[in-house]
C-alpha cells in the first residue's frame, strides 16, 4: 500500500487505524526503516518503461509507411511486421507499468530482437528499392539511353528485312553518284581549261577585262542572270541586259544598282586607282550594303562580304554597319573563340544629346521588340521616335500576339481622361511605321505617353509583361 505524505504540517489518515496519526515525522521514519534497495529497484523499472516508451514513440506510423510508394507492393507483409512489432512492445510497456504498480510482482517481458530484426531486413528491401531509383534519377541521360538502345533495337529487329533491302539500296545509289560525280569532276576540270585559256587570252588585252569577269562571276554567284556588264572602252563599263546592249543604268533597280555598285565596290578594294599606286594594308568600310535589297540576296551579301574582306590578308581593318539584325548574325564569327580574337562589336546610338559609340556583346543584341522597348525607356530619344516606338509595341504585343483589335485596347474607360488623350489618338492612327505622321511636339509629353503605356497593360491584364520588360531592358 503506498503512503501519502501529509501537507504542511497537517496530519494524514492511517490506512490501518483510519485516524489522523500520519505526521511527516512518522513518514520520515517509515522511509528510513527501508533500505536504498527499494528506491533503486524503482528506477530501474522507470527506466525500462521510459525506453519502450521512446522505442514505441520512434516507431513511425503504418499510414507513413503507406505513403510511399515503393512500399504498396508489399503492403500486406508490411502491416504484418509493423503489427506484431508494436504489439510486443505495446504489451511489454504495459507489463512494465504493471510492475511498477506492484514492485513484487514478478513478470516476463517478450523479447522483440527477431521482431526488431525482421522489420529492419523489411525496410532494408524497400530502401534498396529507393535507393536504385535514386540513382536512376541521378543518371537519367543514361537511364534513358538504355530505353531508347532497347527500342531501337526492337524496332531494328521487327524491320531489319525492310532496313536491309534500304541498305542495299543506298549502296548501289552511293556507287552511281560516285560515278556521276567522276564524270562531273572531268567536265568541270575540262570548263575550268577553258575559262583559264580564257581569261589569260583577256589579259592580254586590257586590264579591266579582269574586274569585269569578277564582277559577272558575282552577278551570278548572287543569282542576277538577266543583266552583266560588258567593256565600254579601256576604263568604262557598260550594263547589258540579256540581248539589249544598250540598257542604261538607271534602267535597274534600286536592289540591283546596290549588287552592282558594291560588287565594283569590292573590285576597287582589291586593285589600285592608278597604276604608280603603291600596294599596302587597307582600311574598307562599308555601310549598310543590304538596304534595298531583297532579303534572299543577304546571305549572298555576306558570304561575299566575309570571303573578299574578313578573310583577305589586304586589310588591316573592316567597319561594316548595318540596322539588320538578319545580317549581323550572318557576318558576326558563330564561334565565341574566334570573334572574341578577330571581331570587336560595338552599337551607334543617336539621340537629342547626339551620338554615342559604345561596346557591345554578342549577347546584348536584342530583336526588334526589345529594341522598340529600350528606346521607350530613353527619354533622351526624339519624341517622334519614341511615340512610334510605343505604337509598334502596343501593335506587336495586341494584335499579332494576343490577336486584340487594336481600336478596342485604346477605348478602355481608364483610358479616356484628358491626360492620355495625345497618347490615344496617335495609337490610333493609321500607319505607324514613319515618323513622319507624329502629331505636333508640344503634344508630347513624355510621363504622360509613359502612363499610357503603363496602363494599357495594366487595364488588359499584363502588367506583368510590362514591368518585365522594363525591369529588363528599361530603366
Amino acid at each position: 500500500m503506498y503512503l501519502q505524505p501529509p501537507f504542511d504540517n497537517e496530519s494524514s489518515t492511517c490506512p490501518f487505524c483510519q485516524e489522523n496519526t500520519i505526521s511527516h515525522g512518522i513518514v520520515q521514519q517509515i522511509e528510513n526503516y527501508f533500505d536504498e534497495t527499494y528506491s533503486c529497484s524503482i528506477d530501474q523499472i522507470n527506466h525500462f518503461l521510459s525506453r519502450y516508451s521512446l522505442a514505441l514513440e520512434q516507431i513511425a506510423s503504418l499510414d507513413s509507411y503507406k505513403s510511399i510508394p515503393f512500399s504498396i507492393e508489399s503492403l500486406p507483409k508490411l502491416t504484418e511486421f509493423h503489427g506484431k512489432l508494436t504489439k510486443n512492445l505495446e504489451a511489454n510497456a504495459r507489463s512494465i507499468e504493471a510492475k511498477k504498480n506492484s514492485p513484487s510482482t514478478s513478470i516476463s517481458l517478450i523479447d522483440t530482437r527477431n521482431d526488431f530484426a525482421s522489420f529492419n531486413e523489411f525496410l532494408k528491401g524497400i530502401n534498396e528499392k529507393i535507393s536504385k531509383h535514386n540513382e536512376k534519377l541521378d543518371n537519367v541521360g543514361a537511364e534513358l539511353d538504355k530505353l531508347k538502345q532497347k527500342f531501337w533495337g526492337l524496332m531494328r529487329w521487327e524491320y531489319d528485312q525492310t532496313i536491309s533491302a534500304l541498305e542495299a539500296q543506298v549502296i548501289r545509289s552511293n556507287q552511281r553518284i560516285v560515278k556521276s560525280n567522276e564524270r562531273e569532276k572531268i567536265a568541270s576540270d575540262i570548263i575550268t581549261s577553258k575559262k583559264s585559256k580564257i581569261a589569260l587570252l583577256q589579259k592580254s588585252t586590257v586590264n579591266i577585262d579582269d574586274a569585269i569577269n569578277n564582277i559577272n562571276e558575282g552577278l551570278v554567284q548572287i543569282g542576277i542572270s538577266d543583266f552583266s556588264i560588258a567593256k565600254h572602252n579601256d576604263s568604262l563599263y557598260k550594263i547589258v541586259r540579256l540581248a539589249n546592249s544598250t540598257a542604261e543604268f538607271s534602267s535597274l533597280s534600286e536592289g540591283e544598282k546596290m549588287i552592282i555598285s558594291f560588287l565594283y565596290f569590292c573590285e576597287l578594294c582589291k586593285g589600285k586607282r592608278s597604276a604608280e599606286e603603291v600596294t599596302g594594308k587597307k582600311v574598307a568600310v562599308i555601310d549598310d550594303p543590304i538596304s534595298s535589297l531583297s532579303h534572299i540576296f543577304v546571305f549572298n551579301i555576306g558570304r561575299l562580304i566575309k570571303s573578299e574582306f574578313f578573310d583577305s590578308e589586304d586589310f588591316e581593318q573592316v567597319f561594316v554597319f548595318t540596322h539588320s539584325l538578319y545580317f549581323f548574325y550572318e557576318l558576326a564569327d558563330s564561334n565565341h573563340i574566334k570573334r572574341k580574337e578577330s571581331q570587336k562589336l560595338f552599337r551607334l546610338l543617336k539621340n537629342n544629346m547626339g551620338s554615342q559609340i559604345l561596346k557591345m556583346s554578342y549577347e546584348e543584341v536584342q530583336n526588334d521588340y526589345h529594341s522598340y522597348w529600350s528606346v521607350v525607356a530613353d527619354a533622351a530619344q526624339p519624341p517622334a521616335l519614341i511615340a512610334n516606338c510605343m505604337r509598334n509595341i502596343v501593335e506587336y504585343f495586341f494584335n499579332f500576339v494576343q490577336k486584340q483589335d487594336l481600336n478596342n485596347v485604346t477605348r478602355r474607360p481608364e483610358l479616356q481622361g484628358s491626360r492620355h488623350q495625345a497618347f490615344c489618338r496617335y495609337i490610333n492612327r493609321e500607319s505607324h511605321s514613319l515618323g513622319q505622321n507624329i502629331f505636333d511636339y508640344k503634344e508630347f509629353d513624355y510621363g504622360s505617353f509613359r502612363e499610357g503605356l503603363k496602363l494599357i497593360f495594366e487595364v488588359t491584364g499584363y502588367i506583368e509583361h510590362h514591368e518585365k520588360m522594363i525591369a529588363v531592358l528599361g530603366k
